[in-house]
């Protein structure tokens, strides 16, 4: 469905933005376009599942997003999206 793929998109978007190294809080929010709230609430979803983490100059990817990234897109898609339902 489009809530499927619009929300895992957001999120996909925020690791394949990670994938080259650490990025500020700011620069990924800019880069995504999204209020402010919509952004947190992605960024503290993607911590949360154990994906993104804080890091001294600001936010890289764990092994699970290192790995997430690499996968099929529409899996991945439907994985963050099933994974938000279930918490």
């Amino acid at each position: 469905s489009n809530k499927i793929k619009n929300y895992g998109m957001s999120q996909l978007n925020i690791l394949k933005s990670l994938k080259d190294g650490i990025k500020r809080y700011n620069k990924m929010e800019k880069e995504t376009g999204f209020c402010k709230a919509a952004f947190f609430k992605l960024i503290s979803s993607l911590v949360k599942k154990g994906l993104i983490q804080k890091a001294k100059e600001g936010y890289t990817l764990t092994n699970k997003g290192k790995k997430i990234v690499l996968m099929d897109e529409d899996k991945v898609r439907y994985l963050l999206y099933a994974n938000v339902k279930q918490t």
